[in-house]
């Protein structure tokens, strides 16, 4: 299926898709992209690969059709980044002026996306990712295609493991009860992703225990290309907005907001070319200790 597609910055775009560098079910490469995936046909893999004469992709098992048909999305290509934002802070005007404007990929999939953001709730990135690649070398299976890749949990699979099981993969209970609480709840899921106004929908899973705006902030961009995604309660993002737009290093939920509302409608796209131009978080001494959640 190969194409012509503009000038994006593929391995950008897509990495948003991925929870970490050892992620199981998705792996980059250069020139580049692996996802294994669950779809409504059933399992899949996809592969994505790029070069100067267009893109091009593959996909494996009874979903693979079902993941063809995202790839435009996925790849940016169906984003149209604005032309008319207004820079109400220098970082951003500088910002646009040495880079292009980001472009926001979607279509990974609601359930794929938000189960590792459920675990990367409460502890660090790089606890959530192992825990996550636990719960998919155990639980999800091996994926269909060439490639060694794992399939996310099935959501019945998930739903019905007792918390035990998933202490030993350093999931506490809180983490473990939303994660059983989501999977059960599928058919939300679904009517979500099928609804005219998905990012207005997307609202509908702060019914589910255990899953808020930090999660639905998360999620916004990967699933539905939403460019005003913002995290709200994320730990480290409120302190990036700040300092970048005003030099302080600390700053607030409250003062980000604030911050970006001259923003509103594109606040995802705008802290995507702060990182972009190099802006990021000025720390203070040494991370703190991590005690093993399953070795408690």
């Amino acid at each position: 299926m190969q194409q012509m597609a503009p000038s994006i910055d593929y391995p950008s775009v897509l990495s948003a898709q991925q929870h970490g560098r050892f992620d199981p079910t998705t792996q980059a490469e250069p020139n580049g992209w692996w996802r294994a995936t669950l779809t409504p046909d059933g399992p899949a893999s996809l592969h994505i690969w790029w070069s100067s004469a267009g893109i091009d992709a593959s996909a494996w098992g009874p979903g693979g059709d079902h993941a063809l048909s995202t790839v435009a999305a996925l790849t940016g290509q169906l984003d149209e980044p604005p032309a008319d934002i207004i820079p109400a802070h220098p970082a951003v005007a500088t910002a646009m002026r040495r880079n292009p404007m980001p472009r926001i990929g979607h279509g990974g999939g609601l359930y794929h996306t938000v189960l590792p953001l459920i675990l990367e709730q409460r502890v660090t990135t790089r606890e959530a990712m192992r825990s996550y690649a636990s719960l998919c070398r155990v639980f999800g299976g091996i994926a269909p295609g060439p490639r060694p890749m794992y399939l996310p949990p099935a959501p019945d699979v998930l739903a019905t493991l007792p918390y035990w099981r998933f202490h030993r993969f350093g999931i506490e209970r809180k983490r473990a009860d939303a994660i059983k609480a989501f999977a059960s709840h599928q058919r939300l899921v679904t009517s979500i992703e099928a609804d005219a106004q998905p990012r207005v929908a997307l609202q509908r899973l702060t019914l589910i225990p255990g899953i808020g705006q930090w999660t639905i902030g998360c999620a916004g961009g990967p699933t539905f290309g939403d460019p005003d995604a913002i995290a709200v309660g994320d730990f480290w993002l409120c302190h990036l907005v700040t300092q970048a737009l005003t030099g302080r290093p600390r700053g607030s939920d409250a003062e980000m907001l604030e911050l970006l509302a001259p923003y509103a409608g594109q606040r995802s796209r705008v802290i995507r070319l702060l990182t972009a131009d190099g802006h990021g978080i000025q720390r203070f001494g040494p991370g703190i200790r991590v005690l093993p959640i399953a070795a408690m």
